[in-house]
């Protein structure tokens, strides 16, 4: 994981521009283990569902429906 802090300024005599000073910069290593992502799944079903599961179904969905009407078509 990278962490980046950024400190914001308005500068009046450059107008209403922003200046972004990089005030930080560091590396985190993370460990992930196995126990981690089933415990964070348990915590968070309803956001794996959202982003992972359901797009995976329908995807295969699709995959299963385009070989089902390819093969029908061949018939």
């Amino acid at each position: 994981m990278h962490l980046v802090a950024e400190a914001i300024a308005d500068i009046p005599e450059l107008g209403e521009r922003t200046l972004y000073i990089k005030t930080f910069d560091y590396t985190i290593k993370v460990k992930v283990t196995t126990d981690s992502v089933l415990g964070w799944i348990a915590k968070y079903w309803q956001y794996f569902l959202g982003t992972i599961a359901i797009p995976l179904v329908g995807w295969f969905w699709t995959l299963y429906s385009k070989r089902k009407e390819k093969k029908e078509k061949e018939v």
